[in-house]
């Protein structure tokens, strides 16, 4: 594994994505199993563990994310 935690797929992880049933390799990580969280990470595909944290923190509060967040982040990342 390289020096950044590869969250945005299962590739690093060594599991086929059947066997885990997501795409991205962050099911076992507190606060980041949520079908919500991980619809967030599919699309944004962190990078670090500090891209996660970032992004995950836009999860919390009503609406931050669908209301603002999503749109500046796709477009700054997309």
């Amino acid at each position: 594994m390289s020096g950044y935690f590869h969250f945005s797929s299962t590739k690093e992880l060594g599991v086929d994505l059947s066997d885990i049933e997501t795409e991205i390799g962050t099911l076992g990580v507190p606060e980041v199993w949520t079908p919500f969280s991980h619809k967030m990470l599919i699309e944004t595909r962190p990078k670090t563990f500090y891209d996660l944290c970032r992004t995950n923190s836009l999860a919390h509060g009503t609406n931050i994310w669908f209301n603002n967040a999503r749109e500046i982040v796709l477009k700054k990342y997309g």
